[in-house]
């Protein structure tokens, strides 16, 4: 998908849930359907990630960027503390657990609230299709860790530095 703004990305996202499910258009003001609408943006933003000598955090990049609050922001700051694990450690130890996220948002009572308002099952299971197709992208992603500079060791004269830059097609 080819966006030129963060709100594109939304409004395909929910066009596409809809299309899956029709009653989702019942609560599209629902914050529930927002993360949902958030994770399924991202997963077609470019992000870049980028990490520098003496610095403990990765500085993302996002195009097109989405607001700096609400669900893609807390999905942001997650995808910053993996990348950052990451590259200040051969085996990072923080997992990018978008699982959970789901469960933080209430994914599990989103979906008995729209069975609820007459979904039926097989929209659901379309609308889930949808929805675990985000993260998997995610997950497929190509990451690779380059070092810019002398190959196989750091310099500390000034001016050159070693950067550590992962970049994530999500």
């Amino acid at each position: 998908m080819n966006a030129p703004i963060w709100s594109d990305l939304e409004t395909s996202a929910f066009e596409t849930l809809v299309g899956r499910c029709a009653t989702v258009a019942l609560r599209k003001s629902d914050s529930r359907i927002a993360a949902l609408l958030a994770l399924m943006a991202l997963s077609h933003a470019r992000l870049d990630a980028d990490v520098h000598d003496n610095h403990l955090e990765a500085e993302l990049c996002v195009h097109p960027a989405p607001p700096g609050h609400g669900p893609a922001a807390e999905l942001l700051d997650h995808i910053t503390c993996v990348v950052s694990d990451v590259a200040r450690c051969a085996r990072g130890e923080t997992r990018l657990d978008i699982s959970a996220r789901l469960d933080d948002w209430g994914y599990a009572f989103l979906m008995v609230d729209l069975l609820g308002d007459g979904a039926r099952e097989a929209e659901l299971t379309a609308m889930a299709e949808s929805v675990g197709a985000a993260p998997r992208r995610s997950r497929r992603c190509a990451t690779s860790i380059r070092r810019n500079g002398p190959a196989g060791r750091r310099s500390a004269r000034p001016g050159d530095r070693t950067t550590a830059a992962t970049r994530l097609w999500l």
